[in-house]
């Protein structure tokens, strides 16, 4: 089968843990021998340059039909309107050139995405998925937009969520069908079992954007009063981000400047070494839609706690798991029995296996395209 995927975002060179999940997506797909290929247009602000340190437009990627273009940020609709007007561009050079071989489905991550694939289902009569990711919608006002957004998910040969309270909210807030479908990982990379039982310090690892929403301050409290207890534990921070500042300062007032590390932003064989290194992964995060991270981490055999934050529901179904929370105090409360609680890592890297694994989401994949 061939398939084109039209993304809201994709790594970059600059970049390349950027929506690091829509390119696993594309791996998955092409690991079961389907023929993929890439096609959109990635809007790119004056911040995203000064961040990636990178003024370099159009092909941002082995992706050939994949380019970037400026951006003014809060000039939403100008925005929009020349990101459609380049990819339908790209869309028709695209199919002419594959005339003959022209994709089965087109696969959007995000309904921002989605304009396009409605323009060619349309005028060609190619059918489309929607997968959605973003966070936004847990929040976003239905009723003032409906017109804008609804009626792509009406068009759409299926909607998927990425977890399933995520999918009952947007059922409820569009009144559309929408399926779970979980993002697959790679779980075969993430597969190591190599924690060393005997350390008398506990090793506690957060993966994750620096940001209000991660959370991190949460566990950082939590680790304090561990300390307090004369528990002996590190915990190491892998992010970048505008709060680091204050993450600091919060480190410093608590006295943890021995105690928590932050490590900056890791590439992925990085994050899996530090993975391997640790005994816990802690999860803070106020709002997910999913949590590739916690199946990243229970893939090396990770016990994981997180808040009940819509994503974190959907993978941690068992204590056997690790630790499941629906209030901020009761996440400090709960961290030193997280801490001191045995668990299988086999059994816990096999459950990241059989659920989130190329192969396991494939299959659930596949009927929905069919």
């Amino acid at each position: 089968m061939k398939i084109l995927i039209i993304p809201y975002n994709y790594p970059t060179k600059e970049n390349p843990n950027r929506a690091i999940f829509i390119k696993e997506h594309k791996r998955m797909l092409e690991s079961a021998g389907n023929t993929v290929d890439v096609l959109g247009v990635i809007p790119k602000t004056l911040s995203d340059v000064i961040k990636s340190k990178s003024i370099r437009f159009g092909c941002i990627s082995q992706e050939n039909w994949l380019v970037s273009i400026f951006a003014i940020k809060g000039l939403y609709k100008i925005n929009r309107w020349l990101s459609f007007s380049i990819g339908r561009y790209l869309l028709k050079k695209y199919l002419e050139q594959h005339f003959d071989n022209w994709p089965a489905v087109i696969h959007v991550h995000n309904v921002t995405s989605a304009n396009l694939a409605l323009w060619c289902h349309k005028r060609y009569g190619i059918p489309y998925v929607i997968t959605e990711h973003s966070s936004a919608l847990w929040n976003y006002d239905a009723e003032k937009d409906k017109n804008k957004l609804i009626p792509l998910y009406l068009k759409s040969k299926a909607n998927i969520a990425v977890s399933g309270n995520f999918a009952l909210h947007l059922e409820n807030k569009f009144k559309c069908d929408f399926k779970f479908l979980p993002n697959p990982v790679d779980t075969d990379f993430f597969s190591c079992l190599c924690q060393n039982n005997k350390k008398s310090m506990i090793s506690l690892i957060s993966v994750g954007n620096l940001t209000e929403n991660k959370n991190h301050q949460l566990a950082i409290m939590g680790v304090s009063k561990l300390i307090q207890k004369g528990i002996s534990v590190e915990y190491n921070v892998v992010g970048s981000g505008p709060e680091l500042a204050s993450l600091r300062r919060l480190v410093d007032e608590l006295g943890l400047n021995s105690v928590v590390t932050f490590l900056g932003s890791k590439s992925r064989r990085e994050v899996k070494a530090l993975l391997c290194a640790s005994d816990r992964f802690l999860l803070p995060s106020i709002s997910e839609t999913f949590g590739v991270v916690l199946i990243e981490a229970m893939a090396c055999g990770l016990p994981v706690m997180a808040l009940k934050n819509g994503g974190s529901e959907s993978i941690i179904t068992s204590a056997n798991l690790g630790v499941l929370v629906a209030e901020q105090r009761e996440f400090m409360e709960k961290l030193e029995v997280f801490c001191s609680s045995s668990y299988n890592s086999k059994d816990i890297s096999s459950f990241a296996n059989e659920n989130f694994s190329f192969s396991a989401v494939y299959r659930q994949q596949l009927d929905i395209y069919l």
